[in-house]
């Protein structure tokens, strides 16, 4: 593996979708992100600044050469926001998507690279949204906008044949957008939206998925009465 601080490995022509060079990444709370090698525990390089100090990071993702977390509630006077590092370019640069104050209840990354964000309230265009953001410029590429509902669970991403699919909840529920168009022309019609219930609340827990042995693919998503 490479020495203790060295530079880091060059990223494969073509590479798409892959995991990268086998390290493990941390970040402290100076804001720096620390790559170590998992079978010395050294340094792979030296530390580069990925957030701002002080601030909540969440979710750190290592995909395709790019490093990318957020920043949540504010902490250290950081803004709510997504960063991604170019691990493998020449000075590490990063590049950020501004959530303008709308809570972050998570992100994920779709296997063509798309960064999905789920956001809470507050007071922003992209507030109660799911975001669709291109992996390494973090340009808003698409967004569904949920009617006054916070949303509360990270985004999962699944196929279905040659389709994929976007999931998240509100408090009201599932919310199933097509990743193609998240929310159509007018950015607020999901595929299949929530269907509330007396005295149900939906909760921040995860949403999973499962297929039986039919091959029927099925949703869930905790909640309590």
């Amino acid at each position: 593996g490479p020495a203790r601080g060295a530079a880091a490995p060059a990223r494969e022509a073509g590479a798409q979708g892959g995991r990268g060079p086998n390290f493990v990444f941390s970040v402290a709370a100076d804001g720096l992100l620390r790559s170590l090698i998992p079978d010395t525990g050294d340094l792979a390089a030296a530390p580069a600044p990925l957030l701002p100090p002080n601030a909540a990071g969440t979710g750190l993702i290592w995909a395709d050469g790019y490093v990318y977390a957020a920043t949540v509630n504010a902490c250290g006077g950081a803004p709510t926001a997504v960063f991604a590092m170019d691990y493998l370019a020449d000075g590490k640069p990063v590049t950020t998507w501004d959530a303008r104050g709308a809570a972050i209840a998570g992100f994920s990354l779709g296997t063509d690279g798309v960064v999905y964000v789920a956001t809470g309230g507050g007071n922003s265009p992209y507030a109660n949204s799911v975001v669709a953001l291109d992996g390494k410029t973090l340009k808003v590429r698409d967004w569904y906008t949920a009617s006054g509902a916070p949303f509360l669970s990270t985004p999962v991403v699944l196929s279905e044949g040659s389709r994929t699919y976007v999931v998240a909840t509100t408090s009201a529920g599932i919310h199933l957008l097509n990743a193609a168009s998240l929310g159509g022309v007018d950015h607020r019609t999901a595929l299949s939206g929530p269907r509330p219930a007396a005295d149900v609340r939906w909760t921040t827990e995860a949403v999973a998925t499962w297929r039986d042995a039919a091959e029927f693919m099925a949703l869930g998503a905790g909640n309590v009465q």
